[in-house]
């Protein structure tokens, strides 16, 4: 004989009927009530949980875009919707934008230059890096001019400190130097010669640990070569070549080519 009883479920709290176990046997009664109900709520706890996951998952993808803002300069906050309207002024290169946008991550990093201004290379840098940003990677950024400047302040400080900080940038998951070459290397008082150092340590550093960077350059290979040391200026250009896929945004025309006018 058997009957049937109504329970709240506990990972749901509605109501379920099932049948009440009765042989007789008092222990195995409740032995077969427990394995019972353990079937019966067994696919609505994948349903919770699987609902907890997602809701965790959202609230931890809303934190990492919140700290996006810390990150980026307010002025690339907004790329994605600048990139539907561009100002007038800028002649953006929207085919290059496309194809430095099916860079994944990797082994590899990208190279984003063209002698051209104003074209969005740095606006795809900073759409690249929102999108590993919000997969959860570390990501360091600054310019080149900042980079300089710091290595140039830590050569005068303690050696512990420089090395805290080449560790920094040569473990995060995604490095980003904007404006590669802007800085001078050379100069007469030997401020570009600890960036040139600690610019070329990085890159082999980031190869062998197969860690990836973000460049952006408005200077084509021969002229950055030309602006570090001689030593250095050629193995330099190879690594990143080795060790970047290359975007040229001076590649594709801007605008459609307007027909001559007939001479009056």
């Amino acid at each position: 004989m058997s009957d049937t009883i109504t329970i709240p479920c506990a990972h749901c709290g509605n109501a379920v009927t099932l049948e009440r176990p009765n042989t007789g046997m008092v222990l195995m009664d409740k032995l077969l009530m427990r394995l019972t109900e353990g079937v019966v709520h067994d696919q609505c706890y994948r349903d919770v949980s699987a609902a907890r996951q997602l809701k965790e998952a959202a609230e931890r993808l809303q934190q990492r875009a919140n700290k996006w803002e810390l990150l980026c300069p307010a002025f690339f906050q907004s790329s994605e919707e600048w990139l539907e309207e561009p100002s007038s002024a800028r002649k953006v290169n929207k085919a290059a934008i496309e194809k430095a946008l099916e860079w994944q991550n990797g082994q590899k990093g990208i190279l984003l230059h063209g002698r051209r201004t104003g074209t969005g290379k740095t606006t795809a840098a900073w759409l690249i890096l929102k999108r590993q940003h919000l997969e959860g990677r570390m990501i360091v950024a600054m310019s080149h001019t900042e980079f300089t400047r710091t290595a140039t302040l830590l050569m005068k400080e303690s050696d512990k400190q420089s090395v805290a900080w080449m560790k920094m940038l040569s473990k995060c998951d995604i490095l980003f130097i904007d404006d590669l070459g802007k800085s001078k290397f050379q100069t007469f008082d030997g401020t570009g010669k600890a960036a040139e150092e600690f610019l070329f340590d990085l890159v082999n550093d980031r190869m062998a640990g197969m860690k990836p960077c973000v460049f952006t350059c408005n200077k084509d290979g021969e002229t950055l070569k030309a602006s570090m040391s001689e030593d250095r200026g050629e193995p330099f250009l190879r690594r990143l070549r080795e060790s970047c896929v290359s975007v040229n945004f001076d590649k594709t025309n801007f605008e459609p080519k307007q027909p001559k006018q007939e001479q009056l």
